[in-house]
């Protein structure tokens, strides 16, 4: 899924202490070395509420992950003021084998993408439905 010189780019990128974003299943995902570049930092928005995040949304974040048996550490953080969730992964950087690396974005993209189906659906939970005659 992700090119090896999107891998490569991304891994000169950090070693330069600058930031980028790449598009990986549809999801943005920043990309920065943080901590004197020894830990990798991403983070992709998974839930955007455009003006309100529903209770049941929230709730969801107090359930136990949809993903139980992910292969990496994630977290979630909630912004306010934007209305969105935001899946975070902090760790080391596996700049010695671009291939770790690689699995790790793609293994951070499917990670979000079941994160969206599930909040999506406790979305929808909240909506009121109008009949029509």
């Amino acid at each position: 899924m992700v090119a090896d010189i999107i891998v490569k780019t991304v891994i000169d990128d950090l070693k330069e202490g600058k930031s980028t974003t790449l598009s990986l299943l549809g999801a943005l995902i920043e990309v920065r070395s943080c901590l004197n570049s020894s830990k990798l930092w991403l983070s992709t928005v998974i839930y955007d509420g455009k003006n309100y995040i529903p209770q049941s949304v929230r709730n969801a974040l107090q359930s136990p992950s949809p993903i139980p048996r992910s292969q990496i550490p994630t977290f979630v953080t909630v912004d306010e003021k934007k209305f969105q969730l935001t899946l975070n992964y902090l760790g080391l950087i596996p700049e010695r084998d671009p291939e770790q690396f690689k699995d790790l974005l793609e293994q951070f993209a499917w990670d979000a993408e079941e994160w969206r189906y599930y909040l999506d659906d406790f979305d929808k939970r909240d909506l009121i439905h109008v009949r029509k005659n």
